[in-house]
C-alpha cells in the first residue's frame, strides 16, 4: 500500500507506482490509448503533467490508467491526518518502502 499524504501529490505517486511495477510512461500510454481510442501522443502528454505535477489527474481521466496499472485507488481516513492511498501490487510496503505491519 502507498500512502499519499498530499492529494496535490497523486499524479507524482502513481508515477512513483508505475516505477515499481517496471513499467515506462510510453508502455502505459501505448495501452491507455489502445482502451480509450486517444493517440498515444496525447495520453503520453497527459501523463507527464501528472508526473511531474503541472496537473493534478481528475477522477473521470484516471480509470483507464488505474487499469492498465492494476491498481484501485481507496480512500482510508482511519488514522489521523491521511489521505488518499494507492493499493498497489505489493499491499505490504509503504511509499518509504517499510513495510507494512498487519493491524
Amino acid at each position: 500500500m502507498i500512502r499519499v499524504s498530499d492529494p496535490k501529490r497523486l499524479g507524482r505517486s502513481l508515477a512513483e507506482v508505475r516505477a515499481l511495477l517496471g513499467m515506462s510512461r510510453h508502455g502505459c500510454a501505448r495501452e491507455i490509448a489502445a482502451l480509450t481510442g486517444r493517440t498515444e501522443t496525447s495520453v503520453h502528454a497527459q501523463l507527464w503533467t501528472w508526473d511531474v505535477g503541472r496537473i493534478e489527474p481528475s477522477l473521470s481521466s484516471l480509470s483507464a490508467y488505474l487499469k492498465v496499472l492494476g491498481v484501485r485507488l481507496v480512500l482510508d481516513f482511519e488514522e489521523e491526518g491521511s489521505g488518499p492511498v494507492v493499493a498497489a501490487a505489493d499491499p505490504g510496503v509503504v511509499a518509504d518502502g517499510r513495510e507494512r505491519r498487519p493491524q
